[in-house]
This record gives structure tokens, C-alpha cells and sequence, in this order.
């Protein structure tokens, strides 16, 4: 399962991820049109983490899609930048 907070955020956002297995995965953010703006390569291990996303500071306010890619894992969801 993954739970995205602050949802809305301002600068940074984090994802607590529950995994059952070690992985590689892909975070990455799109505008709603699609163009890939963010993306960030994480190593999570089996259980609660939180994961923290940098490099959103710098994107506009609105809403984005992100998606979060594994091996085993695949999840997609809406996030928020706002002020």
C-alpha cells in the first residue's frame, strides 16, 4: 500500500510505502497532459518506509499523477502542489 503526505504539499513530498520484498523502485511525476516532469530511483526494503521526494520543489502549483514502479509493485495516484 502507499499513503502520499502532505497531499497537498509544498515543496517536498513523501510516500510511505508497505512492501513484502527488497526493491528497486521508480517514482516518478507528471503533469495532467502526460509530460514526465520528476523522477527519482529509490532502494525500499520489506515493510514500512517512508521514502522522501525531492525533486518537486521546483514544480508549479497543481495537480500531478505520480507513479511507483518494482518488480512486484505498481501503484498510481493523484498528488497536489499548492501554497
Amino acid at each position: 500500500s502507499i499513503n502520499p503526505f502532505p497531499n497537498p504539499f509544498n515543496e517536498n513530498i513523501n510516500f510511505e510505502i508497505y512492501s513484502n520484498i527488497n526493491d528497486k523502485v521508480t517514482i516518478e511525476i507528471f503533469e495532467i497532459n502526460g509530460r514526465l516532469v520528476a523522477s527519482e530511483s529509490k532502494i525500499i526494503e520489506n515493510g514500512n518506509q517512508t521514502i522522501n521526494l525531492n525533486s518537486c520543489d521546483k514544480l508549479p502549483y497543481g495537480t500531478y499523477i505520480y507513479k511507483i514502479k518494482g518488480r512486484k509493485i505498481f501503484y498510481t495516484g493523484k498528488i497536489i502542489k499548492g501554497n
